[in-house]
């Protein structure tokens, strides 16, 4: 960095990013990687949304960086799942179906969920036999029907998946970025993905599941992604298989516990009933 065509002032770390203040403005520095032709990739396929390095060496990249407002974190997830839409437009492909994946999916998540099942089951027998259950406890009891409801669902639907995969001869793949949280993603005079390194051709489910995971706004942000680029129905329903499983849920008797235990379980039923309510407008139209 010494070779650097400008004096570093300061260092900072923001969203464990590592920023430079130079008398000409702020960087972005980070390990040095050769992105050379990924970057190119971008730029033939006319996709603006990232930034070449101002200065490279042997250790340490150096991006441009515009200092970001603060901005409500929906209105920017729902920015980011345009950007990746049109990412994902302007890179789709068909391929022949990856019958190694196919299998592999079918096997985890059949895995997954007989587990979770037992978990569950095995968790509802415990907690129904406390004399004095915790008001956690006592919630998590009242909604647990949720819980099962979506790994049977889960089941069935990655059985029609199944289904469907035999019958399918391609599947489509595009250039997945495969780092798309809200942290790496600037919104200024450009919007920038910060991170590329881990950037492949993939299913869009790839980028799909980091951005939809966890949200209470599933049934928007999914609209909005599919009002630019739509899902086939083939991953429309592996999506629906990933997005039902539920989180695991583990109990400790301490007050202090169960209130972090009530909160968990709480954001959980809310990410499950704005799953489900995605899942139950789509299968209206």
């Amino acid at each position: 960095m010494s070779k650097a065509p400008y004096k570093i002032r300061s260092f900072q770390i923001v969203n464990g990013e590592r920023l430079i203040d130079t008398g000409d403005g702020t960087f972005l520095l980070k390990p040095h990687q050769d992105l050379d032709s990924t970057f190119s990739f971008l730029e033939n396929h006319r996709i603006p949304f990232f930034a070449r390095q101002v200065h490279t060496d042997e250790r340490y990249d150096v991006y441009p960086y515009e200092v970001q407002k603060v901005l409500d974190p929906r209105s920017k997830r729902r920015d980011l799942s345009v950007v990746l839409a049109s990412i994902h437009k302007n890179t789709c492909f068909y391929k022949e179906k990856d019958t190694h994946r196919i299998e592999t999916f079918y096997e985890t998540y059949s895995k997954k969920i007989e587990e979770l099942t037992a978990y569950y089951d095995s968790m509802n027998d415990e907690l129904e036999g406390y004399l004095f259950p915790t008001p956690a406890m006592q919630y998590y009891l009242r909604h647990s029907s949720m819980i099962f409801f979506h790994l049977s669902l889960a089941q069935q639907l990655l059985r029609d998946w199944y289904q469907m995969a035999q019958d399918i001869p391609h599947e489509r793949w595009v250039f997945c970025n495969r780092a798309c949280t809200l942290d790496s993603y600037l919104q200024g005079k450009c919007d920038v993905l910060l991170d590329w390194s881990k950037a492949k051709f993939a299913s869009p489910l790839e980028d799909l599941v980091i951005l939809l995971t966890g949200q209470d706004d599933y049934y928007s942000l999914l609209r909005t992604y599919e009002s630019v680029f739509e899902l086939t129905p083939f991953e429309r329903l592996e999506l629906w298989i990933i997005g039902l499983l539920p989180d695991e849920i583990r109990f400790r008797r301490s007050l202090k516990a169960d209130y972090a235990n009530f909160l968990k379980i709480q954001q959980m039923y809310q990410r499950m009933e704005s799953f489900y309510h995605a899942y139950s407008e789509y299968q209206k139209k």
